[in-house]
């Protein structure tokens, strides 16, 4: 009697941590990546129309929209917000040690799983400091990416009072 059970089983748990990794090494080389693209987007923009930002066109919206706009349709979502600038207020669930982003989630739904993932300037490092894990954060950026897994990715660009 030939038993490929426990084989097969440690090759699907083997390949499972593979996809993962590659995942996670593929979603970090995008928001680099992301990054230093829309730096020079926006240097480019800026030089070539002379015309400051308009703070008007900045869009107020909550977290909750964002995720549920996300998961009714994510090419909706893609469309709707990806280099948008927005300001929302949220949570505060983690905080990246090296002090390179920090995540936000639902102010209202303790419950909600996916978060924002906010990218920081070194100044912003020590505005940082005065915060928890748990406080509510108001920020204005521009989301750099949006994934059905991963979620929403902000460039900080200002931390309100």
């Amino acid at each position: 009697m030939n038993n490929n059970n426990g084989k097969s089983g440690c090759f699907s748990n083997f390949l499972l941590i593979i996809i993962i990794i590659i995942i996670i090494f593929n979603y970090f080389g995008k928001v680099n990546n992301s990054q230093t693209s829309d730096e020079s987007i926006n240097t480019s923009i800026d030089e070539s129309s002379n015309i400051p930002f308009d703070e008007s066109e900045r869009i107020t919206v909550d977290i909750d929209t964002l995720f549920e706009d996300l998961d009714n349709n994510a090419m909706v979502a893609e469309e709707k917000y990806n280099n948008a600038r927005i300001k929302l207020t949220g949570k505060i669930k983690s905080f990246d040690s090296d002090g390179k982003y920090f995540s936000i989630g639902s102010p209202d739904n303790s419950y909600m799983f996916s978060s924002i993932l906010c990218d920081i300037t070194e100044d912003q490092k020590s505005e940082l400091m005065k915060f928890s894990k748990g406080d509510l954060i108001t920020l204005k950026g521009t989301i750099t990416s949006i994934g059905e897994i991963i979620g929403y990715s902000l460039d900080v660009e200002e931390i309100l009072p």
